[in-house]
Formats: C-alpha cells, structure tokens, sequence
C-alpha cells in the first residue's frame, strides 16, 4: 500500500521537469568559477599583489562565459516555439542574465580602464602617478606654498 502511495504521489507528466538541465548545471559552475575568481582577486588585493594585467585577465575571464549564455539563452529564445514552457518564464530568465551579463561587464570595463591607466603611467603619458589614478597634486602643492 505504502508503495503504491509514494508512486502515485510522484509524476509521470512528461512536461514536469526533475532535476537540473544541462544549461542549469553549467550556470552553477560558471557561478562557483566566479566566486572562486572573486575570492582568489580578494587575496591578492589584500597582499598587494594584484596587478592590473590579472584583475583585467580575471575580469575577461569571468565575463566571457555569462556572454557565451546570454547569446544562447537569446538564440534559444528566438528559435523557441514551445508555449508550455511559457514566454514569462523565457522573459524572466533573459532579464536575469542580462543583468548578470550587465554586471560583470561594467566590472569588466572598470578593469580595463585601471589597466590602461597604469599602462600609460608606465610608459610615461602621465607627469605623476597621482594623474594617472585622477587625483589631484593641488593638496601638494598647497602645502609648500
């Protein structure tokens, strides 16, 4: 009796979906990839070891996944026909990535701006390394007047 409850109780729909998909797993370890990525770009920072070539190689590295599936996710919302899965869902699920994709972009793109700050400050396009981080010498200057 009792086995007869618990398989009746599961669904044989062949529309439920159990477990994750393969898009569901590869999501969770681009995730995990980042957060490891993260943490490791904490580290260094705190020991004043990260330079500006890694924090960009690390930021492409990290935003070069969540491109490749916000292309999918869009194609496959293009080329999408099944109704049963539901436009709202499809939608909900674009709009999550896109913030996602939008999020380590504008990380992506703070990386490459102190990248080529320090780039210039090293090949000497900047008169003192306060201008090439933005801050003015007028406090400097102030001071020994």
């Amino acid at each position: 009796m009792l086995s007869q409850q618990s398989s009746s109780s599961q669904s044989t729909d062949p529309g439920v979906r159990r477990g994750l998909s393969p898009n569901d797993v590869y999501v969770l370890v681009i995730s995990c990839i980042a957060v490891i990525i993260n943490i490791t770009e904490a580290v260094l920072y705190k020991k004043r070891q990260l330079k500006p070539s890694r924090y960009l190689a690390t930021n492409i590295i990290k935003t070069a996944p969540w491109a490749a599936i916000l292309i999918i996710d869009i194609v496959a919302a293009a080329l999408s026909n099944n109704i049963s899965y539901g436009r709202l869902a499809v939608a909900i699920s674009l709009i999550i990535i896109v913030a996602i994709f939008l999020l380590f972009l504008g990380s992506l793109i703070y990386a490459s701006v102190i990248f080529h700050r320090s780039r210039k400050a090293r090949l000497g396009k900047y008169h003192s390394p306060e201008a090439a981080v933005g801050i003015q010498a007028s406090l400097s200057d102030e001071i020994h007047k």
